[in-house]
């Protein structure tokens, strides 16, 4: 009834698949453990945002935006951070399905945000998770710097 698919076809199928998870190639810039020295602390009256993602998600590539602009984009393995003065920010990846997180900030705060892939109804999407520092700071040692 139905038609048979080879060992080789499926195996095929998986690496198209797998390659598929990881767009514009691998991640590159100093990981979080290696840039960490060279980085000050927020100028006063300033908190930071570190926005990240350490999931694949099939062919996502999409741009990071904070309170509607383009502040870099959302690599596999990849984080990046602002410097900002307080208030409230909404931060988002523009793919089909609009997920925004909104997260004050004060003065002096660190944040850090977590982009995750997760299906919805008819595609693939990033959320953005707001995570406990301890959480955010485990997660970002081994990815790389991708911001400008």
């Amino acid at each position: 009834m139905f038609p048979r698919i080879s060992k080789f076809s499926v195996a095929i199928m998986m690496v198209c698949g797998l390659a598929s998870c990881a767009p514009g190639g691998p991640t590159t810039g100093p990981t979080y453990t290696e840039k960490q020295s060279s980085v000050v602390p927020p100028a006063g009256g300033y908190g930071r945002i570190y926005i990240y993602r350490a999931a694949m998600g099939p062919g996502l590539l999409p741009m990071v935006k904070v309170n509607d602009e383009i502040v870099g984009e959302a690599r596999t393995n990849g984080y990046l951070y602002l410097d900002r003065p307080p208030g409230n920010y909404k931060i988002s990846a523009s793919t089909k399905i609009q997920d925004d997180l909104y997260l004050p900030l004060e003065a002096g705060q660190i944040r850090f945000v977590q982009l995750v892939p997760q299906f919805g109804v008819l595609a693939w999407h990033i959320r953005a998770e707001l995570v406990e520092n301890a959480k955010g700071r485990n997660d970002i040692v081994s990815l790389h710097y991708t911001g400008r």
